[in-house]
């Protein structure tokens, strides 16, 4: 009797192993396990935690005690999902049913993560003052750029689409740096007087390089040939900070997204606002909350359809389907804040969403 008890529980296991459910599984961290990142694939209609990390022996691991910070889907194929987090490094998946693997990174907050469009393979993260690549698919990772200031954060990457030889990253100074050769040297490029938060190429045109800070300030730089030899002429930048400034936005910048038409779409704690003339002139779009109220946390736009729109705050997940004329809002799957909001590019009917605990 006792082994056909014991025979019964060993496949129950196996059976909620395979299933991919979340109970009972082993976690560390403390503070609950209602982290890491959900999954819908209804558009946002309801959400399914996404967490279990395959053990060999033993009960089952699962990160859903970790904070996202970051989440980024493989440009070659969305079913490779990065998730950086807060405190505890770079966390992948190449199919979610088989669960997540972790990076052989540091224990630290990663504050980016790119794949390079070209070659999967290649992977470049963020974290403190270095930027760390992968040339082999996650199995190992080469510092290739420091900071000799250890008081300094890399906080941005980005890879042309178009020639992934040419690699962007921007830090907590102000600095945007340049490599031509994907990371084996860099070139100074500008800095401007506030740390940067994100570098995003226009899908349209590689040579168009959008730069946020820290403070909601917005600047395009517009490049010439592929070359450091030749220098980046400064009258070849454009700044948008006056004319968003002028909307009053506030200064807590959250997401800046290009769309395949062209379209830019930035996001503050308080407002969204898009462009459809490559930043020239703004709107900002009708959201339920009052301004002065809003809480926006992260920001993401369908790739095929620019008016699927979809942010969330610590409490609530917002989505709409035309352009921000009527909203639906869903109570977020998590006690926890929203982090990042991703959409799948190939079935943009899949959300993905990263949550982070709230700090007091």
């Amino acid at each position: 009797m006792f082994t056909k008890i014991k025979l019964s529980l060993l496949f129950l296991l196996t059976v909620f192993i395979i299933s991919g459910c979340s109970i009972s599984l082993k976690t560390k961290g403390g503070g609950g396990n209602d982290g890491g990142l959900f999954v819908s694939a209804n558009k946002g209609a309801t959400w399914k935690q996404d967490v279990l990390m395959p053990s060999i022996g033993g009960t089952p691991n699962n990160i859903g005690f970790v904070s996202a910070n970051v989440l980024a889907l493989d440009p070659s194929d969305s079913n490779a999902i990065y998730l950086g987090t807060s405190d505890y490094g770079l966390y992948y998946t190449y199919n979610l049913a088989s669960g997540w693997q972790k990076a052989k990174l540091s224990d630290v907050t990663i504050n980016d993560v790119i794949i390079d469009p070209n070659d999967k393979c290649n992977i470049y993260v963020a974290l403190t003052n270095k930027i760390m690549q992968s040339t082999d698919c996650n199995r190992s990772y080469n510092q290739i750029y420091f900071d000799s200031n250890t008081g300094v954060s890399i906080t941005a990457v980005a890879v042309d689409h178009y020639n992934s030889q040419l690699v962007y990253i921007g830090t907590s100074r102000g600095d945007l740096i340049k490599s031509y050769d994907r990371g084996k040297s860099w070139t100074p490029v500008y800095r401007l007087n506030e740390g940067i938060k994100e570098i995003v190429l226009n899908p349209k045109d590689s040579r168009q390089a959008f730069v946020a800070t820290e403070k909601t300030s917005l600047f395009k730089f517009s490049f010439g040939s592929d070359s450091p030899q030749n220098l980046f002429n400064p009258a070849n930048i454009v700044d948008f900070s006056n004319n968003i400034k002028a909307l009053n936005i506030g200064d807590a910048f959250r997401t800046l997204t290009i769309n395949l038409d062209g379209s830019i779409f930035l996001a503050t704690s308080r407002v969204i606002l898009k462009s459809e003339d490559g930043g020239n002139n703004w709107e900002k779009l009708k959201i339920i909350t009052p301004e002065n109220e809003a809480a926006i946390n992260t920001l993401a736009v369908n790739p095929k359809n620019p008016k699927e729109i979809y942010y969330a705050t610590n409490t609530t997940f917002f989505r709409t389907s035309d352009g921000g004329g009527a909203w639906s809002t869903i109570s977020m799957p998590s006690t926890r804040a929203a982090s990042a909001l991703v959409v799948d590019f190939d079935n943009p009917n899949n959300v993905f969403l990263g949550v982070k605990k709230i700090k007091n």
